[in-house]
């Protein structure tokens, strides 16, 4: 078998490989060296485009927040010229309805001062019969208490029980007097104040017409068993009216009805006589109660009879 020796010398190789290092440090060196002034270099770049992004933000934001005061201030602006000329306005239309309150005030003032005067004028007519009764009749008894008056020259404790009698006597008499005067004159102002208005009443009568009105005589007996006959007749108002138709029942209908003769009523006239009747009472203003009341007694009478 053969063998063989080799003798192999890596110097060279150790001299190539250290040499190869030293250039890969040079180069890792300069790598890192690169990296360093990269990364400067970009953390430069970053920054300036930030500050130029800051800048131009705010840049833009101030210019879009300006632009808009500017638009706000001349809106405002424009605002207050407006409100300036309604104030304008208003002050004119202010003066003027001082004006018209001034005018308006002093025409309503002129009226209530005539509608003022002419009250007083009418209270001073309505109060004028009150002082003619006092000129005409009051002075009149004052001067007949005056000169009827009497007077005693003696006066003694037996005497004065009458004297004061007397005098009390006197004074009812007097006051009796007064107050019949009074009623006098009132009842003869009314009396003329309602042919007053019967004379100026403004109803205009074209043709005569025949009226009918409600009569109603009562028959009744006292306690003492006296047989008593009263007769009821609707008022007109009007005095002289209601005493002749008063008179005029009292001649006509009353005779008639207490010494006619009667008879009872037939079905056709009862039947109408309890419609109508039934239609006035329903269209009257009574109250539900009194109408069922009414209407009760009504329909529980014996018989109705009729004059012939």
């Amino acid at each position: 078998m053969a063998s063989f020796n080799f003798v192999v010398d890596t110097e060279p190789m150790a001299q190539e490989i250290s040499g190869v290092s030293t250039r890969v440090n040079v180069v890792s060196g300069a790598v890192v060296a690169m990296q360093s002034a990269v990364i400067a270099a970009e953390q430069e770049g970053a920054d300036q485009v930030c500050e130029n992004v800051n800048k131009g933000f705010y840049s833009l934001m101030h210019s879009q927040i300006s632009q808009k005061i500017a638009q706000l201030t001349s809106t405002v602006e424009a605002k207050l010229m407006e409100l300036g000329q309604y104030a304008a306005s208003l002050q004119v239309i202010q003066g003027r309805m001082e004006n018209d309150y001034h005018m308006i005030s002093g025409r309503y003032t002129k009226l209530f001062n005539t509608l003022n005067n002419n009250l007083k004028s009418r209270v001073a007519e309505l109060d004028r019969p009150v002082f003619q009764l006092v000129d005409r009749e009051m002075k009149r008894n004052n001067n007949r208490i005056a000169l009827n008056s009497g007077q005693f020259t003696v006066n003694q404790l037996e005497s004065v029980l009458g004297a004061q009698l007397i005098s009390v006597s006197k004074v009812k008499s007097d006051a009796q007097k007064a107050l019949q005067q009074i009623t006098a004159f009132v009842a003869e102002s009314d009396a003329a104040e309602k042919k007053q208005k019967d004379s100026m009443s403004s109803r205009r009568i074209d043709s005569m017409e025949e009226v009918f009105l409600p009569v109603s005589i009562v028959e009744s007996t006292t306690n003492m068993g006296t047989p008593t006959v009263n007769f009821f007749v609707a008022r007109s108002g009007n005095e002289i009216i209601d005493t002749e138709i008063d008179n005029s029942v009292k001649e006509q209908t009353y005779s008639a009805v207490v010494n006619g003769s009667w008879s009872e009523m037939d079905e056709d006239n009862l039947s109408r006589v309890r419609s109508e009747f039934a239609t006035l009472l329903s269209s009257s203003d009574l109250d539900d109660r009194t109408k069922v009341t009414i209407g009760r007694l009504f329909n529980n009478m014996d018989k109705v009879e009729q004059l012939d």
